[in-house]
């Protein structure tokens, strides 16, 4: 659980790609690393209408079933490719984890097509 809002983790991932961070250089490849290598069974979310070919995808997802909603289901993520990079945050409220993962990839996947 957490009471963080959507720019927060923005400005999260931001410090993952900025030289002038708190963190240090090892510190931002490894968290790097481990975003960009996510299981198969985990990479869905902000890579949801993402090329498979010539983008790189940093993200991490959560989800959980709460007493007040019953599926909160996030993903947040860097999305480098056409020579750029942005950072996506996209939280939910759903009444499955299907339905939340199900809107995230929508919602990435329209980002992507009216970036590109």
């Amino acid at each position: 659980m957490t009471l963080t809002c959507a720019s927060d983790q923005l400005r999260l991932l931001s410090e993952l790609v900025s030289p002038k961070t708190l963190l240090t250089d090892y510190a931002r490849r490894y968290q790097l690393y481990l975003m960009e290598h996510v299981v198969s069974w985990e990479a869905w979310g902000v890579s949801g209408g993402v090329p498979r070919e010539g983008v790189s995808v940093a993200l991490k997802n959560g989800w959980l079933p709460h007493a007040d909603v019953p599926w909160i289901v996030n993903s947040i993520g860097i999305i480098h490719g056409d020579g750029r990079y942005y950072f996506i945050a996209v939280l939910t409220r759903d009444r499955t984890e299907a339905d939340g993962i199900k809107t995230i990839k929508g919602i990435s996947g329209i980002v992507w097509r009216h970036l590109s």
